[in-house]
Formats: structure tokens, C-alpha cells, sequence
């Protein structure tokens, strides 16, 4: 009851304001177990007064020890924070460690201790109880997004997870890194790759590996300590080569903020390959990426370093290994074709299977195919380029303008394939006349009106004219003027009538009819009338008659004007020339 200017109403005859705060307060009252005005008229009343007196007991009584035990925890924490920061403050002190130091020390202290440690599996008790079985399962479950960022890994899993999930329990282990951490240093044995799952790293190179025997004698240089560090991200892999060769860090690697990497023990994985294909096929690939470290080194090649090896990426070591294991790679990437490409699935497996097409997975799961070449850069004395700028057959001159270059073989080093293009394409020029002083890769990935694309790893070696060597091939004879007899393919009219006029080609290809022009039996096709034509190029030139149909149009206007190769002929020397027509 409320007293109204002296008279006495019921509870609900006055406001609504009042009767919210009576009510509030009664609530709070029965928690708190404060008293209040209000008591209870009769039975029901008293029912609900004492339930709701003994629930805010239970619940005030709780309040109180969930309080009580935070700040005696949070007392115990930062009292423990306290004593670490004091001893490390008095050892400090007692060792007379310099200021600079050690304010470089407590402020390192400092701001990790105010970090929550990352769990690591260890500090789960629980996980213990799992069964082996189930364990297995959960490392790899929390692992198998990493290992599919490398495409070997990927296709691995699809042969034979099982096989998978004993080398991710017994062989990977999940780090958590605060941030300057460090993972390794220069120097030290590398027995780990490390992939990086969250976070960002730091890599900077410290020192040049150059390997002196082929497996047994290393020499170190110093590289420039202290130059700043190459930042990795996630989903990158660190040291593969210490899971494929004997390997020995050249730089340190450290955490820029706090990361989780995982760490595959190179020996204990090759341990748990049980699976033969699996097994056969890892030995193959640590050959192919071992031929590729001892052969990164100058001129070809830059040293090798934790980040990357020269000429290794995956679809290159695919390439070169046998025929076989490229057939084994390609039949089990056939089975993650898309529907819409699948409707090629019968004529890749017939080009798999006989050798014709590499097929391969990427980090994607995507299925491309795979194809390595080398090309020919070679720079003359002037800058200008050797390159070939057609080929001729008894069907006529067909214009092209491209770098020399040959498929990769199996087992195949980019210096043993330089040799073979030289060889088998350009010995009769360059016999012995050129020397290689870069080598670079070009990673590109095209569909060619294909319904699979293409993945191509070319690798071009730029070379040049040793000291007082020329080509002193017999060059190709020039005609007076443009013959109508001249016969072109791909329907090339020889003014290059495809969107280029004769005069345009005349008035900005000026001097093409005085070009030498070397004529060089075509190595697929020896013993028949077939020829590749090569001239010297500025790289302008080059650029244009790549170009497309403006410059096949430029090409047809300047063979129109060259005489076509008659037979091939013996030297005195037993060197084969291109005989011609005389004008």
C-alpha cells in the first residue's frame, strides 16, 4: 500500500512508475538479501518471498566466488609478472649488462608477458584421451591446408592419405611463434621445412652456399649480414631443400608478428613412406631437386638460398623425371579433371600414356599441362638477337619469330640442354662460338585454345660471342625484287598483304633485303628439304615481328625477296651448308 495526501491505496492503484520501482527493488532485495517494506499478505505471497530469498542466496553466494577467485587469480598473475620482471631486473644489475641492453631486454620481456601464450598440443591434457586413430585424424585435419599449398604434397594426399595422416602424426609439428622469434640461423644443419600457416616472417640472407664437389665439399661466403629481410607469407614453404638434400641454412629466418608454422622432420617423413608409388616417387623428385641445387651457381644460376632453389619448381622437376613416374603423376591428376573437362579425358589418357603430354596437379588442385623448354638468348656484339625468323620446306617459307629453343628431356640440366639446342639446331653457325652468362626463368600459364592449360616453365640462357668469333656461315642470297613464285604458308600473300601494305613494310623495315640470312637443316626433319632460317635482330624488331600478323606480314614481305634453299652440301671440313639458286 501507498499513503496518497494521506490516504491508504493498493499497490496497483498507484502509478506505473511507482509500481516498476517497488517491484525492482523487491527483486533486488531477494538477491542481495536486503530488507525491504514490502511483505508478503498471504500464502502464495510467502511461497514466492522464500523460493525467491533461496535462489538469491544461491546465486549472491556465487557471485561472490566467481569475484573472489578472479582477483586472487589476477593478483597471483600479475604478482608472478612482478617477480619475473624483478629478477630479470636484478640479474640484470648483477651482471652489469650495458643500458642500452638491457632496456632492449625488459622491454622485450615486458610486452610478451602482457600476451596470452598461444596453446600449444602439449597443454590440451585432454587430447590424451583421443584414440591413436582419432588423434591422427585431428593433426591431420589441422595440417592438410598447409601441405596442399605444395603441389607434390597435394597429389601425394590424393594417392594415399592414409599415408598422409601417419606422416602428419609423426613427422609435422605445429609451432607458435612470438613475434622476433627465431626459426633458424645461418649455418646451422637444416633437418626441417617449414611451412608458414598464419602470421609473417622475416628472411634475410646472410651467406652464399657454393658447393665444390658435387655432394661432399662446401665453402661459405659472407653475403652482407644485416640487409634487410625478405617478408614471407602465409601459405609459403621455407627450406624444402632440407627435405631433399643434405642442407645447411644461408640466412635467418624470425617472426614479425606472432605466427604458426609447421615443421616437417625431414627424416622421420621418409620414414612413414610406406606406400611404394609414394616412395618412388619423393626418391625421384629429391634426385631432380639435388641435380638442380648442385647446379645453382654463377654464371647460370644464382646460389641457392632457404627461400627458393634455381630451376626447381615443381613442374619443371616433373618434367625432367622418367617417363613412367610422369605417366603415374598424369593418371592420378586425370582423376580431378572438372566435369566440363572431362569431356578430354579419353584423348589426354591416350597422350599420357603414350608419352605425348605431362600431366600435373597445382597448390589449386587444378589440373594443367605441363611443359619445360630452353631457349637460346644469344646477344650479339652490337645488342642485336639471333633468332629465327622462319622455316622453309618443299610447301614454301613459313614466317616465325622466336629464340631457339628444345623440350627439356628427362634428367636433363639446363646446361646439357643449352648444348643439345646449339647442337642440334645452330651447330653449323655457332659450333663451339658461344658461351652462357645468365640463365632466367619464365613461369607462365596459357590455354592455347585448349581445354586443359598449359603450364610452361622456360628457362632462357642468355649468351654470347666468345672473344673474335662471327658467323661465317654462307648466308642465304637475296632476289633483285619480290618474286610471285615465292610460296608462303598459313595462305601469306609474299607483300604480307595482312593488314600491311608492301610500302608500309618497306618505308619502316628498311635494309631487310641486304640482311643475312643462315639457312640450317631442321633437326626433326634430317634427310628431308626442310630449313630454319635465322638473322640477327635488334630486340625493337624482335618485339614487332612477334607481334602477331603485322609482323608474320613484315617476315613474308622480306622472304619474299630471299631465295629458297636448294640441297645441302659437304665442306672440306665435313660440315654440312645450305647450297642456293644463283640470282
Amino acid at each position: 500500500a501507498v499513503h496518497v495526501r494521506g490516504e491508504r491505496l493498493a499497490l496497483l492503484d498507484a502509478g506505473l512508475a511507482y509500481q516498476y520501482s517497488v517491484s525492482l527493488h523487491w527483486a533486488i532485495s531477494q538477491v542481495s538479501l536486503s530488507s525491504i517494506d514490502t511483505m508478503p499478505t498471504n500464502t502464495a505471497e510467502r511461497l514466492v518471498f522464500v523460493f525467491a530469498t533461496m535462489l538469491g542466496f544461491l546465486f549472491g553466494s556465487m557471485l561472490i566466488s566467481l569475484l573472489s577467485a578472479g582477483i586472487i587469480e589476477l593478483q597471483i598473475s600479475k604478482r608472478d609478472k612482478v617477480v619475473k620482471v624483478r629478477t630479470l631486473r636484478r640479474y640484470l644489475l648483477e651482471n652489469e649488462a650495458t643500458s642500452a641492453i638491457a632496456r632492449a631486454v625488459m622491454k622485450q620481456v615486458e610486452q610478451r608477458l602482457s600476451i596470452q601464450d598461444k596453446l600449444e598440443e602439449s597443454d590440451v591434457l585432454a587430447l590424451s584421451m583421443l584414440s591413436r586413430t582419432l588423434r591422427k585424424e585431428l593433426r591431420f585435419d589441422l595440417s592438410r591446408p598447409c601441405l596442399q599449398q605444395h603441389p607434390l604434397f597435394r597429389l601425394w594426399i590424393s594417392l594415399d592419405e592414409t599415408c598422409m595422416k601417419r606422416i602428419s602424426d609423426q613427422a609435422i609439428e605445429a609451432r607458435h611463434l612470438r613475434a622476433k622469434d627465431e626459426v633458424f640461423i645461418a649455418g646451422t644443419d637444416g633437418v626441417a621445412a617449414f611451412v608458414l600457416s598464419r602470421g609473417l616472417l622475416s628472411y634475410t640472407q646472410e651467406f652464399t652456399q657454393t658447393v665444390v664437389a658435387a655432394a661432399t665439399t662446401t665453402s661459405w661466403t659472407c653475403e652482407g649480414a644485416g640487409k634487410e629481410g625478405v617478408t614471407v607469407s602465409a601459405g609459403h614453404w621455407i627450406s624444402e631443400a632440407a627435405l631433399w638434400v643434405e642442407w645447411t641454412h644461408t640466412g635467418r629466418l624470425e617472426s614479425v608478428v606472432e605466427s604458426r608454422i609447421l615443421a616437417i622432420d625431414a627424416e622421420r617423413m621418409f620414414r612413414q613412406l610406406f606406400h611404394p608409388a609414394i616412395k618412388a616417387m619423393a626418391v625421384e623428385y629429391a634426385e631432380q631437386f639435388h641435380r638442380r641445387t648442385v647446379d645453382a651457381m654463377p654464371p647460370l644460376f644464382p646460389y641457392p638460398s632457404d627461400l627458393a632453389v634455381p630451376g626447381a619448381s615443381f613442374c619443371a622437376l616433373v618434367c625432367s623425371m622418367s617417363r613412367a613416374m610422369q605417366q603415374l603423376i598424369g593418371l592420378q591428376a586425370l582423376q580431378h579433371l572438372t566435369a566440363w573437362e572431362s569431356q578430354a579425358r579419353a584423348k589426354l589418357e591416350r597422350e599420357i600414356n603414350g608419352g605425348t603430354t605431362t600431366l600435373v596437379m597445382n597448390s589449386e588442385g587444378s589440373v594443367r599441362r605441363a611443359v619445360s623448354l630452353v631457349a637460346l638468348r644469344l646477344v650479339g656484339p652490337t645488342g642485336d638477337l639471333l633468332v629465327q625468323v622462319g622455316s622453309f620446306d618443299v610447301s614454301g617459307y613459313e614466317p616465325c619469330c622466336q629464340l631457339p629453343w628444345t623440350l627439356r628431356e628427362a634428367s636433363e640440366t639446363v646446361g646439357e640442354s643449352h648444348e643439345r639446342v646449339v647442337a642440334t639446331k645452330l651447330g653449323h653457325l655457332l659450333a663451339d662460338k658461344t658461351e652462357v652468362y645468365d640463365v632466367t626463368e619464365e613461369i607462365s600459364e596459357k590455354r592455347f585454345q585448349r581445354i586443359i592449360p598449359t603450364w610452361t616453365v622456360r628457362m632462357v640462357c642468355s649468351a654470347r660471342l666468345k672473344a673474335d668469333r662471327v658467323i661465317d656461315a654462307p648466308s642465304v642470297p637475296h632476289r633483285a625484287s619480290g618474286d610471285a613464285s615465292t610460296a608462303f604458308r598459313k595462305g601469306l600473300s609474299r607483300s604480307g598483304s595482312v593488314g600491311f601494305s608492301r610500302q608500309g613494310t618497306l618505308q619502316e623495315f628498311q635494309g631487310y633485303q641486304h640482311r643475312s640470312v643462315w639457312a640450317v637443316p631442321a633437326a626433326a626433319q634430317a634427310g628431308s628439304e626442310a630449313w630454319e632460317c635465322y638473322a640477327w635482330v635488334s630486340p625493337e624488331e624482335f618485339s614487332v615481328f612477334s607481334s602477331g600478323s603485322k609482323g608474320e606480314a613484315a617476315l613474308a614481305h622480306w622472304f619474299s625477296l630471299l631465295e629458297p634453299p636448294e640441297a645441302i652440301t659437304d665442306d672440306d671440313n665435313g660440315a654440312k651448308w645450305v647450297s642456293h639458286h644463283s640470282v
